[in-house]
């Protein structure tokens, strides 16, 4: 099993009330399986409709990593607050934000990979989010994105998305939750490969 990286080690430091629900030791590190499988899903079904595939961008996918943990350990989603909210576990690493319908907080989206990667990523982030009944699998969640007309569009930069170039991919599953970033810049510090070690159930179990 890989270890967290040091960068991991100096910023896990949850506020006092957090859930203590472990930080997937892949977090940062690589892909589980159900996210190296959803990345080659979205890639293929982008290339199936005329468009590029994207890199597994590092930073990408570790906000997407964290956001599903964070959904999982804090879950900040309620009453106004939909899925693209944060809590305020990880001060040290991003902001909360109760994101709402109306998309007042767009800007708290797009900067979240910036925040993460402690600026070392230095474009804008836009969020699809997934939820399931039972554990997440990748097929899953692209079946529910493609079933929805706004999210396949922002997969397929397609309608309201046209104008947008993407230079990256990022994703995170973990228990009944799925997330999938892209980002307007190409990751200058590299992409993520699927984990070479240790079983998909230490990184994608159900922890609810």
């Amino acid at each position: 099993m890989r270890l967290l990286p040091n960068w991991l080690l100096i910023v896990i430091a949850p506020v006092a009330g957090a859930q203590a629900v472990p930080v997937p030791p892949n977090t940062g590190v690589c892909l589980n399986g159900e996210e190296a499988a959803l990345v080659q899903l979205i890639n293929n079904y982008r290339v199936q409709n005329g468009k590029p595939a994207l890199p597994a961008s590092r930073w990408l996918a570790t906000t997407g990593q964290w956001h599903v943990w964070d959904r999982i350990s804090n879950n900040a989603v309620g009453g106004a607050c939909n899925p693209h909210s944060w809590s305020a576990a990880m001060p040290n690493l991003w902001q909360a934000v109760c994101y709402t319908s109306d998309h007042a907080q767009a800007a708290q989206m797009w900067g979240k990979p910036r925040q993460i990667s402690l600026g070392a990523y230095t474009g804008n982030g836009f969020e699809n989010t997934a939820d399931a009944g039972g554990p997440m699998t990748a097929a899953q969640a692209l079946s529910q994105w493609q079933g929805s007309p706004a999210h396949r569009d922002v997969i397929l930069n397609q309608g309201s998305w046209a104008g947008i170039s993407f230079g990256g991919i990022g994703v995170g599953i973990q228990g009944n939750y799925a997330v999938l970033w892209f980002g307007d810049r190409v990751d200058s510090s590299g992409t993520l490969a699927a984990c070479a070690t240790a079983p998909d159930a230490v990184f994608a179990g159900n922890f609810e």
